[in-house]
């Protein structure tokens, strides 16, 4: 077992996993507060209260590290109460991203991690000298679970953010790897703190790489774009309407009413020579993005106004039109041909594969 850190590698790993702490920390505040920033204007992003938790728990997590590791304290008591501050950090982060379905697991991973986290608490009161293997396991769950979640916002993101993705899966990996550099086990194997000291430079690239993609995404609301839908209707270019399909909404609305209303300010707009080809109209706290095909213009009742909404409307539109291509070039009237556009939108947005 490696005891307090010696050497000539003390000085410089004790300055490194301070700047870990104070990035991590400045790294949360951030993410909190752009939270803060966006709920207090009705659109807030769950991704940014995601990473805000995440952050706070590792920079909890990496101050009891430096007490154990760096000062005359019991160091397995100290090490373990870093552990648990990512067991806690981890099963809050799980309860959100199950709750808000970012992944959909039904509370499973919730309720397993709170059990193994409990489970772990009972051998470190029951049996100490065991404590070191749950410790390991529990860790690499807990990574594992941020790896996880880190792939399914990619997944949500990489058709219009590649090279983000790529930024942030590489900088997640880099910190496991950092991590896993600064373990005993590392420090055994490797024979000296110098496998520490790489690993912690690791960890604080990686800190940089993560924040400086996730900071650059032009918003983070955009992963979370499922959730900003509300409405979504179909109609000919004369304004009939053609389908719609209610996804958040409470009380229905009236899809003939609302494409006779947005058809008549088209009209209103040729009358006063204005391009007709609205594409964003606000109405209180909704947004309701327009996109015009060759037969039919769609309609997106949105909670707020996003790039990657407007796209989708965009490839909805083409792909109805081209699903409806002979149905709508000789179309009669009946409404019930448009029936499967609800199996048809459903696959679209689910998978998020256009």
């Amino acid at each position: 077992m490696v005891e307090y850190i010696t050497g000539p590698y003390r000085e410089i790993i004790l300055d490194l996993e301070l700047v870990i702490l104070l990035t991590c920390l400045e790294l949360s505040t951030f993410f909190f507060y752009k939270y803060w920033r966006n709920r207090k204007e009705s659109n807030p992003s769950i991704v940014e209260l995601d990473w805000g938790i995440i952050f706070f728990s590792l920079a909890v997590a990496n101050a009891f590290y430096i007490l154990s590791d760096f000062y005359d304290v019991d160091r397995l008591l100290f090490s373990s109460y870093g552990y648990f501050g990512i067991a806690i950090g981890v099963i809050i982060f799980l309860f959100h991203i199950e709750y808000k379905k970012m992944l959909k697991t039904r509370f499973i991973l919730t309720t397993f991690f709170a059990v193994y986290a409990v489970t772990v608490f009972v051998i470190f009161i029951m049996a100490p000298s065991l404590m070191k293997t749950a410790i390991y396991s529990c860790a690499l769950f807990a990574y594992g679970i941020v790896l996880s979640y880190a792939i399914a916002i990619i997944k949500r993101i990489w058709n219009n953010y590649r090279l983000y993705s790529i930024g942030l899966i590489s900088g997640v990996v880099l910190f496991m790897l950092g991590f896993a550099g600064t373990s005993d086990i590392a420090i055994n194997l490797f024979n000296g703190f110098w496998i520490r000291a790489a690993g912690d430079i690791a960890m604080f690239g990686s800190l940089l790489v993560i924040g400086l993609f996730l900071s650059s995404i032009p918003s983070l609301a955009e992963i979370g774009w499922q959730e900003k839908i509300k409405y979504i209707i179909f109609t000919t270019q004369n304004g009939v309407a053609l389908y719609s399909e209610n996804f958040r909404e409470k009380k229905e609305i009236n899809e003939i009413l609302v494409a006779g209303a947005l058809w008549g300010i088209q009209v209103f707009l040729k009358t006063i020579h204005i391009d007709s080809h609205l594409k964003v109209l606000s109405k209180g706290s909704d947004v309701i993005l327009m996109e015009y095909g060759q037969y039919v213009v769609g309609f997106l009742i949105v909670q707020q106004e996003l790039e990657i909404l407007k796209d989708i409307l965009k490839k909805l539109v083409f792909q109805f039109e081209r699903f409806y291509s002979s149905v709508l070039a000789n179309w009669n009237g009946d409404l019930r041909l448009f029936r499967p556009t609800r199996q048809l939108i459903a696959q679209l947005i689910s998978t998020g594969k256009f």
